[in-house]
């Protein structure tokens, strides 16, 4: 599609990351998983334009070498990178929901692109994750509640996504995942001392914890689910959520060892199994 073609093409111009520097960009120092490092066009985000694939709100860059971060990598500095190397893989562009509303966003040609809202994302305390507003504040960070709608594009060919090019996280990107089980790899304790879960795209999983440890479900998808022991077939009672809407969090506990079975009894196709010992 010819915005992709656009976006290779911004992709190309800030190959350097002293480019994104002196072009006004903020690094916000960290790389998350499978993601990478956010570099902010505060002017831009704010100017609350139409989407354009020439100007993105964002760029994606990584540590050159998939190494692992190890702590922050650097800055712009009077308009020069003088942090660790980095290498661009893709770009993210942002619309302020008060102006694009509530609906899907007009994008990109077609019907794949994945506009998606961030509910209760926690941004400042370390890689993102997805926090109560008081968890977030406890951690150090910034909380954003669905202010915005984003898309990430993986427009570099030398970094090939083989979840798709509007895919949430690309497994190319430290720590190199398998592509099949890369949900799984962005499940764990974002609240310290629990084990957490952010439902997002329809998806559950195994949990693992400890007994009497407490486990937190997060619901960052844009519509309502539940919490249910259980499965479709073998309603057990023993806990439901009730309702849970976009950015509510559930919380439970086990006292016992054993394996617990749980779904949405909203979207009955969502099952789970929450694994304590």
């Amino acid at each position: 599609m010819a915005e992709l073609t656009v976006s290779r093409g911004v992709i190309e111009h800030y190959a350097a990351v002293d480019t994104a520097c002196a072009d006004g960009f903020v690094s916000d120092r960290t790389q998350t998983p499978n993601m990478g490092s956010h570099f902010f066009h505060i002017g831009r985000i704010a100017d609350g334009a139409e989407f354009d694939p020439s100007e993105p709100e964002i760029l994606l860059y990584a540590v050159a070498g998939d190494e692992d971060p190890g702590g922050q990598l650097g800055s712009c500095e009077n308009g020069a990178w003088n942090g660790v190397e980095m290498e661009i893989t893709g770009l993210s562009y942002y619309l302020p929901r008060a102006e694009a509303g509530d609906d899907h966003p007009e994008g990109f040609t077609g019907d794949f692109d994945n506009w998606h809202l961030h509910y209760n994302l926690c941004r400042g305390a370390g890689a993102d994750a997805i926090l109560s507003p008081q968890d977030c504040n406890a951690a150090g960070g910034s909380s954003s509640n669905a202010a915005a709608w984003m898309i990430h594009t993986w427009a570099n060919p030398d970094r090939d996504n083989e979840l798709g090019v509007f895919s949430m996280w690309n497994p190319s990107i430290w720590p190199i995942s398998d592509p099949d089980t890369i949900t799984d790899a962005h499940i764990g304790s974002a609240i310290p001392g629990t084990a957490s879960f952010s439902i997002s795209n329809f998806t559950f999983a195994t949990i693992e914890a400890e007994v009497g440890q407490k486990v937190v479900f997060a619901n960052a998808d844009s519509v309502p689910h539940t919490i249910t022991a259980g499965t479709p077939d073998a309603f057990l009672g023993t806990f439901d959520s009730g309702v849970l809407a976009p950015s509510q969090s559930f919380s439970l506990t086990f006292e016992e060892a054993g394996e617990y079975a749980y779904y949405c009894a909203l979207h009955p196709d969502m099952q789970g199994t929450i694994v304590v010992g």
